[in-house]
């Protein structure tokens, strides 16, 4: 990839989608400094990362309307500056209310950083050159899952600023950049044309509004047991209804700011389709390590850090890699490949016993830095292939929509069924020990040999729960690659049935 100056502003942009990608879980690790600053319960700081994606996933519509109007420069140096203030703002919190609202803020500005990625892409690159921008890219989006969390846990209480001081200089180093290699006025991506402009602006409300109603009730969906919880069953309710409603509305419209018609060409939906897969696999494994490190084995954050961390600098390999070759790929059999690799990285997963701890993560996560680079590249670059130049920000919106759609899916999900198989096989255990146990309960000092029974009951329900999650995932990828293949092929076929037509009709003609 040649470092233009196009370019570098293009890595400045990502560079600023990485402080955002980090900033969903940054909070996960940091109970212990959040606990001292701001005095939040555990159930209290879901609040504070559920804030942050209902946000970002809500701010998301805007960035078509925004790049109309301010153009590609101008809206990138209002986010990244946004972005850092908001991180200041966070830094100087005393309170969770006041955290909770600096940290919508703050993701507002991260959902529209994120689909930038892909629009300064398309505007400010030549097509030869996507592959390899969408390969660093790819590598920044793997990399922030992990990077985010592992930061946190190896801060003190004493040094909580830095969880969010850390973007200021990220954040700077993004609009040097970015000023650097677009000097003077921009207009790039800039539109005068205004029609539909007030049912636009309805519509896009509309969409932002359902899509926070839905990640509420996704994020809150467990804590509050789904539908036994009215305001759950509303946000599920409303969020549903306006979805229906931007259906409606999308027929009244001939040139949408926010096409969702794209969704109705099949190649597009399956693409968002995959891009749902993959952030159910990236948040979704991201997630379970953690939870799984501090429920079974009473790991600190700062252990579970150095656990994730194993898997940073490898990364980091990946860049070199990925914008050498990625122009060399093929994108229908690298999302083969990176989803039979991550399929493969579950699956060492979900075999676990008590003594699966710490160091057994190490294969799984390098095994995952190769495979998610490889997921996510190709099916970023066709999300942009297969729409046309004017529906570009659409179709970047809707891929990323559906990515954080997915991490909230399957976090809520993969959550949701450990927590209630825990009580499943904890019960089962507990009825097939009780028959045996018994005489040695009666011989013994009942008490504590129950207290020791239920401790080890508890840890080995809790570890079979985990390894039935990492098995949906690893299933849920096997057919997600069997699927990407027999497109393939059926693509492959279907161009040499066609190519021979046309090479029948020509020798008829000539005849």
């Amino acid at each position: 990839m040649q470092f233009s100056r196009q370019s570098i502003a293009a890595v400045a942009i990502m560079l600023g989608a990485f402080m955002a990608l980090a900033g969903i879980n940054i909070t996960n690790t940091a109970t212990e400094l959040l606990q001292a600053r701001v005095g939040a319960s555990l159930r209290e700081m879901t609040l504070i990362t559920s804030s942050y994606i209902i946000a970002e996933i809500a701010a998301m519509p805007l960035m078509p309307v925004l790049v109309r109007r301010l153009g590609l420069k101008r809206l990138a140096v209002c986010v990244l500056c946004g972005f850092m203030l908001a991180s200041v703002a966070c830094a100087h919190a005393n309170s969770l209310d006041t955290l909770i609202v600096w940290r919508i803020v703050q993701g507002a500005f991260g959902g529209i950083l994120l689909p930038l990625v892909h629009t300064s892409i398309k505007l400010l690159l030549p097509q030869n050159k996507h592959a390899a921008a969408f390969g660093v890219f790819s590598v920044f989006a793997s990399l922030a899952p992990v990077a985010g969390p592992a930061y946190a846990g190896l801060l003190s209480a004493a040094d909580y600023p830095w969880l969010f001081y850390i973007n200021i200089p990220l954040g700077l180093a993004a609009l040097t950049g970015l000023l650097w290699a677009l000097p003077g006025p921009d207009s790039c991506g800039q539109v005068a044309e205004q029609r539909n402009c007030r049912l636009d602006a309805f519509g896009i409300a509309i969409l932002s509004l359902s899509l926070a109603s839905l990640v509420f009730a996704l994020e809150h969906g467990v804590e509050r047991e789904w539908l036994a919880d009215q305001t759950i069953r509303a946000s599920l309710v409303c969020g549903l209804i306006g979805l229906m409603y931007i259906g409606y509305l999308q027929t009244r419209l001939q040139q949408p700011v926010l096409n969702v018609r794209l969704l109705a060409s099949s190649r597009f939906a399956l693409i968002c389709l995959a891009s749902f897969m993959a952030g159910v696999v990236i948040y979704g494994f991201v997630y379970l390590i953690p939870y799984y490190l501090i429920s079974v084995h009473g790991y600190s954050p700062a252990q579970v850090a150095r656990v994730i961390l194993m898997a940073a600098a490898p990364q980091l390999l990946m860049l070199p890699l990925m914008v050498k070759y990625a122009p060399r790929l093929n994108p229908w059999l690298a999302i083969v490949a990176g989803a039979l690799l991550c399929a493969v990285s579950t699956a060492l997963c979900s075999r676990m016993t008590v003594d699966f701890a710490g160091d057994q993560f190490l294969w799984p996560q390098l095994i995952r830095v190769i495979a998610v680079p490889l997921l996510i590249m190709p099916l970023t670059l066709l999300s942009l292939q297969v729409v046309s130049d004017r529906d570009a920000p659409s179709a970047a919106i809707l891929f990323n929509v559906a990515r954080n759609l997915g991490g909230a899916v399957g976090v809520a999900g993969l959550v949701t069924y450990v927590e209630h198989y825990k009580v499943v096989f904890f019960q089962q255990s507990l009825l097939q020990f009780n028959q045996h146990t018994l005489p040695m309960a009666q011989s013994q000092n009942s008490n504590a040999f129950a207290s020791q029974l239920t401790l080890q009951l508890n840890q080995h329900s809790s570890i079979w729960a985990f390894n039935g999650a990492f098995s949906i995932l690893s299933v849920s990828l096997l057919l997600m690659a069997i699927l990407f293949l027999t497109l393939y092929l059926l693509d492959g076929k279907y161009r040499s049935l066609s190519a021979s037509l046309s090479l029948d009709h020509a020798r008829t003609g000539n005849s």
